[in-house]
């Protein structure tokens, strides 16, 4: 009776050493070795290729990788931001038109009324390209009321503030600049208006930009540069009224 208690006892003894054992991560066999599941992670991720060289390289990765998300976030923003602040400056241009521009057109404001409205707008939106159009459309109502040099400082205000990329406004604002060059009687900065429209990377009537440097090199004397510049119209060009014009201007030096 004694020998089977005591068998009894070194049998719960065992199972409560293996019940011991097994809560602390260890079995009788593996002696102080950590179980699996407690692995440190650097360990299990050198077992592959891509985990060993995470392991490796992990410091730039993840730094890599919050910089991408924050750039995302970043972008994201940045996308809100720049749709708002377009919606902004669009109201604003048409209620410059609706308050400043049709008024002067009817007659309800007078040209220096006008500049004065279109310099106030042009501070407020701070060159915004949205803002482009209605300032060249003040400096062509101040051109047709013989206000010439307050619509060549305005547009080389305006001129100033466009962005590099914006060769079609750049375009226009070259034009005006020209014409209202020429009708104050400085042909040279009207010819380096003209000349600046060359060097633009976009090419809008192109032909009439020849005729007018031949015809305005004509009125200062350099011959050579009107002949190529009116010859180039009869070659090259397709409108053959402005050949025609051409024609009779090389007239004048033969």
């Amino acid at each position: 009776m004694t020998t089977g208690h005591v068998g009894s006892t070194n049998n719960e003894q065992k199972l409560a050493n293996q019940v011991t054992t097994s809560k602390n991560g260890t079995s009788p066999s593996s002696g102080n070795r950590p179980a699996p599941n407690s692995r440190p992670i650097d360990e299990v991720l050198n077992e592959t290729e891509i985990g060993s060289f995470y392991n490796k390289h992990k410091s730039v990765v993840l730094g890599t990788l919050v910089t991408a998300i924050l750039a995302l976030v970043g972008f994201g923003a940045y996308w809100q931001v720049s749709q708002k602040k377009n919606i902004e400056m669009a109201k604003a241009a048409s209620l410059f038109r609706t308050n400043s521009l049709a008024p002067a057109k009817e007659g309800k404001v007078t040209p220096e009324e006008l500049l004065d409205a279109a310099k106030k707008f042009q501070t407020e939106t701070n060159g915004h390209t949205v803002t482009y159009l209605p300032l060249i459309e003040v400096a062509d109502f101040l051109s047709s009321k013989d206000k010439n040099q307050e619509a060549v400082d305005l547009l080389l205000n305006l001129k100033t503030k466009l962005d590099r990329n914006a060769f079609f406004v750049k375009y226009f604002t070259l034009t005006r600049l020209a014409v209202n060059y020429e009708n104050l009687g400085n042909t040279d900065k009207a010819l380096a208006a003209l000349e600046e429209i060359q060097s633009l990377p976009i090419k809008i009537f192109e032909v009439k930009n020849y005729l007018d440097l031949g015809r305005l090199y004509l009125k200062t004397g350099s011959i050579d540069k009107a002949k190529t510049n009116l010859q180039y119209v009869i070659d090259q060009g397709n409108d053959q009224d402005l050949a025609q014009i051409a024609r009779q201007y090389l007239m004048q030096i033969k």
